[in-house]
């Protein structure tokens, strides 16, 4: 388990509790705004991209739009 808190680019900070330290950086990355959800149709899922700070990104598959990181 991890544990993780952010300052969000708005002001204020956001905080949670992730299954491991990649789950934990990549939730950072999302509350930073600099995540993308997107909706792809042939799929019927959402899919995910997050830019690390090294500018590597990572993706993945969503059921929904906030299980990808979206508003």
């Amino acid at each position: 388990m991890a544990f993780w808190m952010t300052e969000l680019p708005g002001g204020g900070f956001a905080m949670g509790e992730a299954p491991d330290e990649a789950d934990a950086r990549l939730q950072i990355v999302r509350q930073q705004g600099r995540a993308s959800v997107t909706f792809h149709g042939r799929s019927g899922r959402f899919r995910w991209t997050v830019v690390l700070d090294e500018g590597k990104t990572s993706h993945g598959w969503a059921d929904t739009e906030d299980e990808g990181g979206g508003s």
